[in-house]
């Protein structure tokens, strides 16, 4: 029994990986996904500049998308074999898979939600929960924003080709907020344009991805709880076993009784 325990979150991560990468998917190929730009309050700046301000916003919702995506494949952690990002040391044995933090699936590193604490042969069993908190996903997309917005930027070259000098006067500063509908995301980072003779400096970027993670995480961890305070995997799975098992079927039945034989699978 406890091996079939360890072995529930197996089909419970495979269960929400599938629920967030649908509504994921649902998001990112409709029409919404063509109208959530940047939307920027910031200062006044001469309509030449503009555009690198909007280059710089849309990478940041570029990088925030992948994120999303990730964190989708990989159940709530944007890379979870890399432990500065997840902020954990998360283990993976494909041998093992009820020993681990997490399984393999379709080449996807998927961490549990819910897992026994102690080994398969323990006695006195504990189950915890494994779920990232919303402020560690914050962390992460702040961080993997720091990590990729250089590479995005690529020093500007589209524009510096054009003759503009640009130079990052200091480093970015980014604090992120999962709202109930959308993704704030805000921005500190002086920027210095010149060209011809003529400078702007601007530093405050805000962004609003219009995708409701924090919804999408909060529905996939009432799914997760459910499951496992009910069972409902359990007693669907023995369900469907008495459906299509029997004495003359490929499948054994769990029970069978006649004036001869008794048989228990």
């Amino acid at each position: 029994m406890k091996n079939k325990k360890a072995q529930i979150t197996v089909f419970i991560i495979i269960g929400l990986a599938i629920a967030i990468g649908v509504a994921l998917f649902l998001f990112l190929s409709s029409e919404q996904a063509d109208q959530t730009l940047a939307q920027y309050q910031l200062e006044d700046i001469p309509e030449e500049v503009q555009p690198i301000r909007d280059f710089v916003g849309t990478c940041i919702d570029q990088i925030t998308f992948d994120s999303i995506q990730d964190i989708g494949l990989h159940g709530g952690y944007i890379d979870p074999e890399d432990p500065i990002l997840s902020g954990k040391t998360l283990t993976f044995d494909e041998a093992e898979p009820t020993e681990s933090d997490g399984v393999n699936i379709f080449e996807q590193k998927v961490v549990f939600w819910t897992q026994m604490d102690p080994p398969n042969t323990c006695k006195k069993c504990v189950f915890k929960n494994s779920a990232p908190t919303n402020e560690e996903i914050e962390y992460q997309i702040e961080q993997k924003l720091l990590e990729e917005l250089p590479t995005c930027l690529n020093n500007y070259k589209t524009f510096t080709n054009e003759g503009f000098t640009i130079e990052e006067l200091s480093q970015p500063k980014i604090t992120l907020q999962l709202r109930e509908k959308d993704i704030l995301i805000n921005m500190n980072m002086e920027v210095e344009v010149s060209k011809e003779g003529r400078v702007t400096k601007f530093e405050k970027f805000t962004s609003v991805t219009k995708f409701p993670l924090k919804e999408v995480l909060d529905i996939a961890k009432t799914i997760n709880s459910n499951l496992f305070d009910n069972q409902a995997l359990e007693r669907n799975t023995l369900h469907f076993i008495s459906l299509y098992s029997g004495i003359d079927a490929p499948m054994p039945p769990m029970f069978y009784r006649s004036e001869k034989i008794a048989v228990h699978s």
